[in-house]
């Protein structure tokens, strides 16, 4: 048998790494999954209506269109002003529905004063990208977390169970049972790696791209209006770029965990004590981090 296949075969018999994964895939999914657009209030509702009517680029006639709105809803305002002025309240409260989109449309406003101000050219809506991509939102942190569980499950008997075993010093008498046995299980890490990290982000991407979709991923990450560091670092990158960055950088955190994970099951030599060492770490991570 091929050394690397051998290596994923002890793996995948002994460490039980398909179920692993499909157990975990089963606990992503239903973490991620929303069947529809979910918004925190009502005003946040208005402004995404009013943010798909302006996708695409600033022109002339989407600021007219703002300007007919601020100047329907000042006459509303004044409406309800003369009837609450009379007494007449239940007409007061039913112009008062109609003033209801009022706040996600100031909201859009600012974003139009925003572009204008800072000479990007297009409305995109920021929501779904900013849930996606920011490292501050809850979500992605406990993703991150969920990550670090499944790599430390898959991961913790690459090097300690031939040791627990006692098969160790048997294996390494073979023609190619250290250097190039160390190597195959090096690659057979990162492989498991790469599948935990799909594990854990394809079905919050799939998510996000039914729900949202990738409008204006072509447009600069600036025109979401993110903030703080978050928004300075890379707002002159299209926004699929800070997309791909965002998700390169995710990787590579798994990657140095899965190398963390791989660390304690070479030296602890013993499949159960990594698996306690590394939960230790990822609860102290999630207590600070959450």
């Amino acid at each position: 048998m091929n050394l690397f296949r051998y290596e994923m075969f002890k793996v995948r018999k002994s460490g039980h790494v398909g179920i692993v994964f499909m157990f975990f895939f089963v606990l992503s999914v239903l973490f991620s999954y929303q069947d529809r657009l979910i918004f925190e209030d009502e005003d946040e509702y208005y402004y995404y209506t009013y943010m798909r009517e302006l996708a695409g680029k600033r022109t002339e006639e989407k600021s007219a269109y703002l300007r007919e709105e601020q100047n329907r809803f000042s006459e509303l305002k004044k409406e309800q002003e003369k009837w609450l002025d009379e007494g007449e309240v239940e007409a007061a409260v039913q112009i008062g529905e109609s003033l209801r989109p009022y706040q996600g449309f100031v909201r859009a406003v600012q974003r139009e004063e925003y572009l204008k101000k800072n000479k990007y050219d297009a409305f995109v809506y920021e929501g779904g990208y900013l849930r996606l991509m920011d490292p501050r939102d809850k979500g992605n942190r406990m993703l991150l977390l969920f990550g670090m569980v499944v790599l430390t499950f898959s991961l913790c008997s690459i090097f300690a169970l031939d040791q627990e075993r006692g098969q160790e010093m048997f294996l390494r008498l073979t023609r190619r049972g250290k250097t190039p046995r160390t190597r195959r299980k090096l690659l057979c890490s990162a492989v498991l790696c790469f599948l935990s990290y799909l594990v854990v982000y394809v079905p919050q991407f799939y998510v996000f791209f039914r729900l949202y979709g990738l409008d204006g991923a072509g447009e600069l990450f600036g025109c979401l209006q993110p903030e703080g560091w978050f928004g300075w670092f890379g707002s002159g990158l299209p926004i699929w770029c800070w997309l791909v960055c965002q998700y390169v950088f995710r990787l590579l955190f798994m990657g140095v965990f899965g190398g963390i994970v791989l660390f304690f099951s070479a030296r602890l030599k013993n499949v159960f004590l990594t698996v306690i060492s590394m939960s230790l770490l990822t609860l102290t991570a999630a207590f600070f981090y959450l």
